[in-house]
């Protein structure tokens, strides 16, 4: 099936030809199997790539919290619990406000530092492009 782009707004709100019936016939597109387009959605396209984008996200933050969780040392639980993501523009964020965090993350004089946040963030990039593809392409 061949798509080509027969309409659009014009500068008076008037239909376009995008596409003469030359060059449809140039090309050897059958206009029977072309997509009119009447209208210009560029707008809702862009509102829906960016809540996929976002939602997509959300997911990523999600699967990123059950990698560090997974990985945490626990002693009382207190810190594997406290680990979240969040959200802010286009960004995901994956932290804990433990006081006593960047001493097991990072490391002291007499402990090596875990990295389970950082694992989490960095490791699993291959799965996190999955998701976000997965969420940009309409799946849910």
């Amino acid at each position: 099936m061949a798509y080509g782009l027969v309409g659009g707004v014009g500068d008076h709100g008037q239909h376009g030809t995008l596409i003469t019936e030359e060059i449809v016939n140039a090309a050897k597109l059958d206009t029977a199997e072309c997509i009119e387009i009447r209208q210009n959605n560029i707008e809702q396209v862009e509102k829906a790539l960016l809540r996929a984008y976002k939602t997509g996200l959300e997911e990523i933050g999600l699967v990123a919290e059950g990698y560090a969780k997974a990985t945490c040392p626990v002693d009382t639980g207190r810190l594997r619990n406290s680990v979240t993501h969040l959200l802010k523009g286009y960004d995901c964020f994956i932290g804990t406000n433990v006081e006593y965090a960047p001493y097991v993350e990072e490391g002291t004089s007499r402990m090596k530092g875990k990295h389970f946040l950082r694992k989490a963030a960095t490791g699993h990039g291959d799965t996190y492009r999955a998701i976000l593809e997965k969420h940009l392409r309409g799946g849910a």
